[in-house]
């Protein structure tokens, strides 16, 4: 589902994350833990919201998950994500 129909990930996490990061001040930094960060779509959702203005670590203990994060952050360069 996640791969066909991505707005239907978790859309009240969403929500509520985009609230948070609006609410952060202009240009200031903020950190972002992604605790069972899973295959980091979170973690990529907070990256493009923050526009530049998060630092996120993103944690995941299942191997196969976490190859996949690793993967995910790699194909999108530039974002501040650390697996």
């Amino acid at each position: 589902g996640l791969l066909f129909t991505p707005q239907m990930f978790e859309p009240e996490e969403r929500a509520e994350l985009a609230r948070e990061i609006a609410r952060k001040p202009p240009g200031g930094p903020f950190v972002f833990v992604d605790v069972g960060g899973n295959v980091g779509l979170l973690s990529l959702f907070v990256a493009a919201e923050s526009k530049g203005r998060a630092r996120i670590v993103a944690f995941e203990p299942e191997p196969g998950n976490f190859a996949r994060l690793a993967f995910n952050v790699a194909a999108n360069p530039g974002l501040p994500v650390r697996p």
